[in-house]
């Protein structure tokens, strides 16, 4: 004779396992409708971008969003404007000031970049290309016009062959079209100004060359620009291609070694 056993469930403990599994279910739907909608709690403030000529450039979250407050925070001069600052502002801090840039999604930049094309902002993703080098891409491409071929970066101030050297992997002129033939600048006629414009060649250096020519005479060879101060055989390679010596029309003196006596007397 065999006897079997079967162990019988109480309805009150199957009750209450099924309204705990119940209120297990409810809580695990509210959490997860609460988690979707649910976002991070940042500070209070304002974020604000600062760069350029302070200790700690970076993002800052400003309770007073004022240029002021914004330089000082990256360790910048005190003293600024106390102008408000909208969400998003990016200022850029130089020696003698600051600009405020309005807010924008600033992208991430392809290379190579399209140096007839790019803005301040996009050059200076190129490696080693900071605000002083892009302003004055930007400057002489509006000035001389578009550049035909990555060499032709040598014209930018500040730009010489080891920089270019440098930049060639990571830039391109895209299609400017055809090189429009060469004007040539007159050692013997260029102005201050003109001569400026030549790379390599500053105001001081122009100065000079003007100062230089009108003491020791006109230049019959460019290689004569050796004899101003400061310009070695390295800068004249670098205007080689953009200058010309001319003689200069005769100024009706020619006859002073003729046969002919000419005395000048002041009135």
């Amino acid at each position: 004779m065999s006897l079997s056993f079967r162990r019988r469930e109480h309805p009150e403990r199957s009750n209450r396992h099924i309204l705990v599994l119940s209120i297990l279910l409810a809580l695990t739907s509210a959490l997860l409708i609460t988690r979707s909608s649910w976002e991070p709690r940042l500070g209070s403030g304002v974020l604000i971008e600062v760069v350029g000529e302070v200790e700690r450039p970076g993002m800052y979250r400003l309770k007073a969003p004022t240029l002021a407050s914004a330089v000082e925070a990256a360790g910048g001069a005190s003293g600024l404007a106390e102008t408000l600052l909208e969400p998003g502002c990016r200022v850029v801090v130089f020696d003698d000031g600051a600009r405020v840039e309005g807010p924008g999604d600033y992208l991430l930049v392809g290379l190579p970049i399209n140096v007839n094309e790019a803005d301040e902002m996009a050059l200076q993703a190129i490696p080693g290309v900071g605000m002083s080098t892009s302003a004055a891409i930007v400057a002489d491409r509006r000035h001389r016009g578009p550049f035909y071929g990555v060499q032709d970066l040598m014209r930018v101030k500040g730009i010489g062959p080891s920089t270019v050297e440098i930049l060639e992997p990571f830039v391109t002129v895209g299609n400017p079209g055809p090189r429009p033939p060469p004007t040539l600048l007159d050692l013997n006629l260029a102005s201050a100004a003109e001569l400026e414009a030549l790379p390599a060649i500053g105001p001081v250096t122009a100065a000079r060359i003007v100062v230089d020519r009108e003491d020791k005479g006109p230049y019959e060879q460019i290689d004569d620009l050796q004899r101003v101060w400061g310009i070695g055989p390295q800068t004249i390679e670098r205007v080689r291609s953009l200058v010309v010596v001319k003689p200069l029309p005769d100024q009706g003196l020619g006859s002073l070694s003729s046969g002919t006596s000419t005395t000048l007397v002041d009135k």
